[in-house]
C-alpha cells in the first residue's frame, strides 16, 4: 500500500501487517507546498482577506485595516520539516521573529535556523504569539493535543493555524474561544471530521466571522 503523502494515519496498519502488506508514504513530497499554504492563510487573517472579497462581491468597498507581518512573532508547534520550511518563509520572507515549540518530553535543540528560539514548553512558546501554527503528527497520543486549557494560553488577538491535522484541535472547545473572542481567528485546512461537520450541534464554525477555511488542500 502507497501512499502518495506523508499522513497515514488513514491506513489501518496492524491489519496491513496481519495480512503481510508492506506499507510506505513519500515524506517530503508536500513540504514546500503546504508551508506555502500554512503562509497563505497567515497573509490572510493578516490583511482580513477573506472579509475583503466577500464585500467586493456584494459591490461593496470597505477598507478594513491590515496589518505587516514584519516582527509578528509566529510560534510554530511541531518542528519537523514542514514547520521548518514555514520557519523559513516566515523569517527569511516575511521577517517575522519565529519561535518553536517542540514535544514536552523530548529535550528542545539548541538552535534551529530561521527560529529565534526553540523551546518543549508551550505556554512560553505561544505567550505574546500573533500567530500559532500546528504542525505535529495525529498520533493516538495527540488526539485532540490543543484543547480547552492549551487553547486559554493563546491570547485575544492570536489567530490559530492548522494545516496539520483536524485531530489535534477540539473543535468543540476551539468554537467555544472564537465565538466568545478569547482568540483571534482561525484559519484551518483541516478538521476532525472530512468534508467538514460540526463537532457538535450549535458550534458550526462556518458562521463565525473570523474563520477561514479550506478543505484539506495545503498538500496540493
Amino acid at each position: 500500500i502507497a501512499r502518495f503523502g506523508v499522513g497515514h494515519d488513514g491506513i489501518d496498519k496492524a491489519r496491513a501487517t496481519a495480512a503481510g502488506l508492506l506499507c510506505t508514504n513519500t515524506p517530503g513530497v508536500l513540504n514546500q507546498s503546504v508551508a506555502e499554504h500554512t503562509m497563505l492563510l497567515i497573509g490572510a487573517a493578516a490583511r482580513t482577506l477573506v472579509a475583503m472579497s466577500a464585500s467586493m462581491m456584494r459591490h461593496g468597498w470597505d477598507q478594513i485595516l491590515g496589518a505587516e507581518l514584519e516582527a509578528k512573532r509566529l510560534a510554530i508547534v511541531g518542528c519537523g520539516e514542514i514547520g521548518r520550511a514555514v520557519a523559513r518563509i516566515a523569517s527569511a520572507g516575511y521577517a517575522m521573529e519565529v519561535v518553536g515549540c517542540c514535544r514536552p518530553d523530548a529535550p528542545a535543540p539548541t538552535a534551529l535556523p530561521h527560529f529565534r528560539a526553540v523551546t518543549n514548553d508551550f505556554a512560553s512558546a505561544v505567550r505574546s504569539a500573533d500567530f500559532v501554527s500546528l504542525h505535529m503528527s495525529a498520533s493516538r497520543d495527540n488526539l485532540h493535543w490543543l484543547n480547552r486549557e492549551r487553547l486559554g494560553l493563546l491570547g485575544e488577538r492570536t489567530w490559530l493555524i492548522n494545516t496539520a491535522r483536524g485531530s489535534l484541535v477540539d473543535e468543540a472547545a476551539l468554537f467555544a474561544a472564537l465565538a466568545e473572542r478569547r482568540l483571534g481567528g482561525a484559519a484551518l485546512d483541516v478538521f476532525a471530521h472530512e468534508p467538514y461537520a460540526p463537532a457538535e450541534q450549535g458550534a458550526d464554525l462556518r458562521v463565525l466571522p473570523n474563520v477561514i477555511m479550506t478543505p484539506h488542500v495545503a498538500s496540493n
